[in-house]
């Protein structure tokens, strides 16, 4: 009866939770914000999609697009910034 190693390290299943975690307090963030800012960061985010993009389908200006996806971006950086930069330091353990 001998354990036999997966493959999966410690490290990737710390990465992994890591990243759930950062995940769900970003859209814990979001749920904070105008429903116009969510909508649209979700869309942008979730469906990769370039602002022209967003615009076409939208019918709302590139301009507008990218100050709202800005503020965003600026929300996040101030309320996730500390955990983001957690984990891109490897430091799972902090977020």
């Amino acid at each position: 009866d001998q354990v036999h190693d997966l493959g999966v390290s410690y490290d990737y299943i710390q990465k992994n939770e890591a990243e759930l975690i950062l995940e769900a307090r970003i859209d814990e963030e979001m749920k904070t914000w105008h429903w116009f800012d969510m909508k649209l960061f979700k869309i942008y985010r979730n469906e990769k999609k370039s602002i022209r993009d967003l615009s076409k389908e939208t019918h709302i200006g590139t301009s507008t697009i990218f100050h709202r996806i800005k503020y965003c971006k600026e929300r996040l950086r101030e309320n996730i910034g500390e955990d983001y930069e957690d984990y891109i330091n490897e430091d799972y353990e902090k977020i």
